[in-house]
């Protein structure tokens, strides 16, 4: 298992980009069908700020009642629900083409939530799906932890009508076009499906293809 870590304090603001370049490369922007984001979000809009120039309906579900009092005080123009609740609640949303999925929660709190929105067919003919989950709380070291994580995106997919597939660095830095491999001294980690940033916090980019 291999690792990437990139120098620098701009992280999640990198995910997001490669998240807004992957819609432009592998999302159908011809058709006339309406496209939704499930996006979680503060009252900084990092991601759903992103996905401004995209013509899609960002969906927001914010739990903690202060923030989205904060939230509430400045709503972005792409933004077609924002509601006060647990993010599960747009797990039955239909034509999301971006699920911006940041929870940074463990493996075991993050994946059913996921699959759940797999098994109700919430994902597009082709989606991206930005996973970010946290070391912390998960009683396993870094090996263990990672492995565990690949096994349960695969596993996101089983029994569905949809593939999926992680991106590689490399396949992220090419998308951007912008020479970030220089940002990874050990070429090897380009070739890691597994983004980790800060101490604990580790993110996948996946293509989502619906296979029927």
């Amino acid at each position: 298992m291999v690792y990437s870590k990139r120098k620098g304090d701009t992280d999640k603001v990198w995910c997001n980009d490669i998240v807004s370049l992957c819609f432009d490369k592998f999302i159908d922007t011809q058709t006339t069908e309406s496209k939704n984001a499930l996006v979680l979000d503060d009252h900084h809009y990092q991601s759903t700020l992103s996905l401004m120039d995209k013509n899609i309906n960002v969906y927001i579900a914010q739990h903690d009642h202060n923030m989205y009092k904060k939230m509430e005080k400045m709503v972005p123009s792409n933004v077609s629900v924002m509601i006060h609740d647990n993010c599960t609640v747009f797990n039955t949303t239909k034509n999301v083409v971006v699920d911006h999925a940041d929870f940074c929660g463990t493996n075991k709190t993050v994946f059913p939530i996921l699959r759940d929105r797999f098994d109700n067919g919430v994902y597009d003919t082709k989606s991206i799906l930005r996973i970010t989950v946290c070391q912390r709380g998960s009683g396993m070291k870094k090996e263990k932890f990672c492995n565990d994580l690949l096994t349960r995106v695969y596993n996101l997919v089983e029994n569905t009508d949809y593939a999926i597939k992680p991106l590689s660095i490399r396949q992220w830095c090419e998308i951007e076009g912008k020479g970030r491999e220089a940002d990874f001294p050990d070429k090897e980690c380009l070739e890691s499906v597994i983004y980790n940033y800060g101490k604990q916090m580790y993110t996948v980019i996946c293509v989502v293809t619906r296979l029927l």
